[in-house]
């Protein structure tokens, strides 16, 4: 395989990884549920988006405590059918959830991710770093699934109820004829059975991701993988590289012959004597003593 192409492998994994992360976001990241006595029933979920703006949708099809709404479902024992929650009750429901513009960023990541990831399978951006930027993103994702993992909304729902509950007790009891001490032992058996649910509310109520949200988890897991791979194959390509020019140079060096540099010939030395015949030097004869 081009070694170019091998280094961008994380890349071309980030981009189904990324474009799937953004359609998971507004897919039902929680559950709201309530473990009642009468048994496990959603009440209502929340995708990123609904987190981000403080939202729940509701369970429309039978599955809450009572077949009714929300805010019927937390205060209905009887077990018999109320109606769903009108618009106007919607409303207030959102309002009561607050707003957690943090989630926004998973959102924000998978985007900056795929981004990153068509820049460098264009070669607009070099493998090294957007495998260090993947990384980064994937560790992010990662603290933004762990965050919802954790969300809880039993204390907002408690709150709404105890403002309801407030609400009611303020406005004026109908008028009725012949109201004696019935009327006032049935309102006072009401408010300690409204105190004991609020008691037993928040031990009912349970917020839990849903599989999206741990698909989620994983994918940005895979992100870092993806964004490590191309750290580990840029680098592993550059000094494959790298040590194939060396391995050139010295087979150029070992071709090369060594030369091997002569002093220059000492003119000045004298030619050696030679030897005669009879082992003595030829030397000129000594004329005789006269």
């Amino acid at each position: 395989m081009n070694k170019g192409l091998s280094s961008k492998i994380g890349s071309f994994v980030s981009l189904p990884l990324a474009t799937l992360l953004v359609i998971f976001f507004f897919l039902p990241w929680v559950e709201l549920t309530c473990d009642s006595p009468m048994g496990n029933k959603r009440m209502a979920t929340a995708s990123g988006w609904e987190l981000t703006r403080g939202e729940l949708s509701e369970e429309k099809d039978g599955n809450m405590v009572g077949g009714g709404s929300m805010r019927s479902a937390a205060g209905n024992t009887s077990g018999k059918p109320q109606k769903s929650a009108e618009p106007k009750e919607k409303k207030e429901m959102d309002e009561a959830i607050d707003a957690r513009p943090l989630f926004i960023a998973g959102l924000i990541v998978p985007a900056v991710a795929l981004l990153v990831g068509l820049l460098s399978v264009s070669g607009s951006m070099k493998p090294a770093q957007a495998g260090m930027a993947l990384v980064v993103l994937g560790i992010l994702g990662l603290i933004v699934m762990v965050m919802a993992a954790n969300v809880d909304f039993s204390d907002e729902i408690m709150s709404f109820q105890e403002k309801e509950n407030k609400a009611k007790a303020q406005a004026p009891p109908p008028a009725t004829q012949g109201a004696g001490p019935s009327g006032a032992m049935g309102q006072a058996m009401g408010n300690a059975m409204a105190e004991s649910m609020k008691k037993d509310m928040k031990k009912y109520l349970k917020t839990s991701a849903l599989g999206i949200a741990w698909t989620c988890l994983a994918f940005y897991i895979l992100l870092a993988g993806c964004g490590a791979a191309n750290v580990a194959l840029s680098g592993k390509s550059g000094g494959a590289s790298g040590s194939g020019g060396i391995e050139r140079q010295a087979s150029g060096d070992s071709a090369t012959p060594e030369s091997v540099t002569l002093p220059p010939p000492d003119i000045n030395v004298q030619p050696p004597a030679t030897h005669g015949t009879g082992g003595s030097f030829d030397t000129p004869p000594t004329p005789p003593a006269i």
